[in-house]
């Protein structure tokens, strides 16, 4: 929908619309017995007590948001010049130390190691390395908050003060993701979880 409301789909057009069949979503109604919504092909086309909805915790699928804001910053970064650490592009295939001062796990990762939630392996070659779900994020996901800042901070590249500032201007605002939180809207994120957020908000970024 862009950054406006959703526009529900008149139910008489569903069926044509959405390929979905109006008596099966009444079902759902009363089966689920709780608010939710049926989006398809970018349109929302059904919602029971979607207004009643309020952001929670939506656990992992901050990760998602978080490695989508990671793009937007290459993205954004991709003309920037490298004069020396912490300039220039911000790339997947970026030595974490280009970014950072410390890293707690396998020195010679990058960016895309631990995206992959890979840097802590002790061998990084293809079939060696070994994925390690990040639950929490402490392992190595959340220092890509502390690269994705540098990156954003960095002289001349107009892109905000820090992760929060970045993501509200390029990300949620373009959106229209206006009800959501990361991280309580600290400069500092976590990358594992912490953002509160609703199944509209999310078919937003899903969308995107």
């Amino acid at each position: 929908p862009g950054p406006g409301p959703w526009q529900p789909v008149p139910e008489e057009r569903v069926r044509d619309v959405c390929r979905l069949d109006p008596a099966a979503l009444a079902h759902a109604d009363q089966v689920l017995g709780q608010p939710w919504v049926a989006i398809r092909y970018g349109q929302l086309c059904h919602a029971s007590g979607a207004a009643s909805m309020r952001p929670q915790e939506a656990f992992s699928v901050a990760k998602f948001l978080g490695a989508t804001v990671a793009g937007a910053v290459s993205h954004r970064t991709r003309d920037l010049a490298r004069t020396r650490r912490k300039t220039g592009p911000f790339t997947d295939e970026d030595p974490v130390k280009q970014w950072l001062d410390y890293v707690s796990y396998n020195p010679d990762a990058r960016v895309a190691h631990v995206l992959a939630m890979v840097a802590q392996s002790a061998d990084l070659r293809p079939g060696r390395r070994v994925m390690e779900y990040d639950f929490l994020g402490v392992v190595q996901l959340d220092s890509l908050s502390s690269m994705l800042n540098a990156a954003i901070r960095q002289p001349g590249s107009g892109l905000g003060s820090d992760l929060e500032a970045f993501t509200q201007r390029f990300m949620f605002e373009p959106l229209g993701i206006r009800e959501s939180t990361w991280s309580l809207g600290l400069p500092d994120k976590t990358l594992a979880y912490g953002w509160n957020t609703h199944v509209l908000d999310m078919a937003r970024l899903g969308l995107l």
